[in-house]
């Protein structure tokens, strides 16, 4: 007797399956896409609908438990009506039991869908509108080099574990991670420029932590990275992307905080009485609503140019080949 669960990857029933849970017939002939999590739909949606038009529908497997756990029940059945999408994580990077070749399970490549989102050169020209009366002097750009090289050698370390280990069974990526957490720093100086000194603690980590014993073993890191096209300049977007995330969260908010303050203390010279308060309180909500770091990302389009998005793009084009 069939469970509930496998009606759910069943190319026959999935489309009254999602006529009854939308309460519209017209969905019958649509697939549906699984996802981690319910505030993954858009960033899915967005890519999907771009070569497959309202063509799925877009859930997550379960309401209780979330996560790409819950989805690999469903990996062994996936069909031309029933896909998964989900963050790579460090699984495309170190192949493990995760079969991220199966043509219906859609990934970002990338580490996460932060880390699709977070592009070094349209997150600059975003940051550089983040102004009022005063302008900050940070390229955001120049930041994320300097971490992305970082990045890449500890990557080289964590390519070397794996090649040694056969696997990735042994590696602690928390402990991984780790070396990458300096979210307890300030990293917005009085002048308005990032303070990069708060990056030596990462390269102390790094040089502590991720060195490699031989040159040898750097060359076949560095080779086996190349074949991923991962290098200094795009490895901080197959780091951790909660990581990478709150790292730019951290530096927006700080940014922010510095120029509200700014601009508060000319209010407070030119203003007086229940004027300053007023004043004051119209700068923080033209911060608000303009410069909201999340807004960008929901509004950040597929760029072509974008390697990573490509790389999307291509897996979720050769749908078309198995349909």
């Amino acid at each position: 007797m069939s469970e509930f669960k496998d009606y759910l990857t069943n190319h026959k029933y999935i489309g009254n399956y999602n006529a009854i849970i939308s309460s519209n017939t017209n969905n019958t002939e649509k697939g549906v896409v699984y996802v981690e999590d319910g505030s993954d739909i858009w960033f899915w949606q967005t890519f999907i609908e771009r070569l497959f038009p309202n063509q799925y529908e877009y859930k997550t497997a379960s309401y209780e438990q979330q996560g790409k756990t819950t989805l690999k029940q469903f990996y062994k059945k996936l069909n031309k009506k029933v896909l998964i999408a989900r963050d790579a994580d460090y699984d495309w990077l170190l192949p493990n039991q995760d079969d991220l070749n199966n043509p219906y399970i859609l990934h970002t490549f990338a580490y996460s869908k932060e880390s699709v989102l977070i592009e070094k050169d349209n997150l600059n020209e975003f940051f550089g509108i983040i102004s009022h009366s005063h302008r900050h002097n940070m390229s955001i750009n120049t930041v994320i080099k300097h971490l992305s090289r970082l990045v890449f050698f500890g990557l080289c370390w964590l390519v070397n574990a794996y090649l040694k280990n056969s696997s990735p069974a042994g590696i602690n990526y928390d402990s991984f991670n780790k070396n990458y957490q300096i979210l307890d720093k300030n990293f917005v100086l009085e002048n308005l420029m990032f303070d990069f000194d708060a990056l030596n603690i990462i390269q102390d980590n790094v040089n502590n932590h991720l060195t490699l014993s031989s040159n040898d073993d750097l060359m076949t890191a560095k080779c086996y990275l190349s074949k991923y096209d991962i290098n200094e300049n795009n490895a901080y977007r197959f780091i951790s992307g909660h990581l990478l995330d709150e790292f730019i969260n951290k530096i927006h908010e700080q940014l922010c905080n510095q120029l509200k303050r700014k601009e508060a203390d000319d209010i407070k010279q030119h203003l007086k009485g229940k004027a300053i308060g007023n004043r004051i309180s119209q700068i923080s909500k033209i911060f608000e609503n303009s410069f909201s770091l999340q807004t960008y990302y929901r509004q950040y389009l597929i760029d072509d140019n974008d390697e990573i998005h490509q790389k999307i793009l291509e897996k979720i084009s050769q749908l078309n080949n198995n349909i």
